[in-house]
C-alpha cells in the first residue's frame, strides 16, 4: 500500500538544532509512526509526510506511547501495561486515556484488571495460551493459586471459556452451599488457611473436637496436584 498510494498518515518528529563550527546543524527526532517509517523505506520511498512539534521529553513519551497502544500485534498484556503507564507516568485517569486512544473506558478498566491476574497467567495470555476471554473468568476467582492452577487446565486440555466458566459456576455454587451452614469462626478460618495453600476449594464440617475435612478436585491431574501438595 505504501508503493501504490504513499504515506497517507504522517509521521511525527521533532525538530533538533546543534550548534557546530560550519553553522547550525538540523536534525528531527522520530517521535511517532517508527513501523511507518520503515515501511517506507522497505518501499523505496525517498520523502515521507510529516508533522513537525517541540514537545517537551515527558510529552514525547506519552505521544509515543499513545502511538504504541494502537498498534494491531500488541497482545492484551503489553496493552494492559501501556495503559497503566499513561496512568501512573501522566496522572491520568481511565476516561482520560480512552480519550486519547480512541476507545471506551470500559475497555481500558477491563485490560489494566488483566494485570491482577498473577504473573504466570499473564504470561499464558501473552503467550496465547489462554484467551482474554479465559482471563476475565478467571478475575471472578479470588484465590491466585486456583487461577493459576486453572490456567494450566485451560491451556492443557484446550477447555472453551464456556467450559472454564461451568467449571468456576460450580467451585462457586458449592462454596455457597457450604457457607450457609452454621461454621464456629475458628474452622471456618482454617478452612480459609488450606484453600489458600492448597488452591482448591475446602469444606469442613462438625466441630473442633470431630468432623470432617473435605478437599474438592475437578480432575486426575488436580488430583495428583493435591496429592503432591499434601506428601510435600
Amino acid at each position: 500500500s505504501m508503493k501504490q498510494y504513499g504515506m497517507i498518515q504522517p509521521l511525527l518528529v521533532s525538530k533538533v538544532e546543534t550548534d557546530v563550527p560550519s553553522g547550525t546543524k538540523v536534525e528531527y527526532q522520530l517521535i511517532a509512526g517508527e513501523r511507518r517509517l520503515r515501511a517506507a523505506a522497505i518501499a523505496g520511498l525517498r520523502q515521507v509526510p510529516v508533522i513537525i512539534k517541540n514537545p517537551d521529553e515527558s510529552t514525547k513519551l506519552e505521544l509515543a506511547l499513545i502511538e504504541n497502544v494502537q498498534r494491531q500485534d500488541l497482545n492484551p498484556v503489553e496493552e494492559a501495561l501501556a495503559y497503566q503507564r499513561l496512568i501512573n507516568e501522566f496522572k491520568m485517569t481511565q476516561a482520560q486515556v480512552a480519550q486519547k486512544v480512541g476507545k471506551s473506558r470500559e475497555v481500558i478498566a477491563n485490560r489494566v484488571r488483566l494485570l491482577d491476574l498473577p504473573y504466570e497467567v499473564q504470561r499464558d495470555l501473552s503467550d496465547r495460551k489462554i484467551s482474554e476471554g479465559h482471563a476475565k473468568v478467571l478475575l471472578t476467582v479470588k484465590n491466585p493459586e486456583r487461577q493459576r492452577h486453572l490456567a494450566v487446565e485451560v491451556s492443557s486440555k484446550g477447555m472453551s471459556v464456556r467450559d472454564l466458566e461451568e467449571m468456576v459456576k460450580q467451585e462457586e455454587s458449592y462454596k455457597v452451599k457450604t457457607a450457609s451452614r452454621f461454621v464456629d469462626p475458628e474452622l471456618e478460618n482454617y478452612k480459609k488457611t488450606i484453600q489458600d495453600v492448597l488452591g482448591a476449594p475446602v469444606a469442613i464440617s462438625g466441630s473442633k473436637e470431630k468432623g470432617k475435612l473435605a478437599i474438592s478436585f475437578y480432575s486426575e491431574e488436580d488430583l495428583e496436584r493435591l496429592i503432591k501438595r499434601l506428601t510435600g
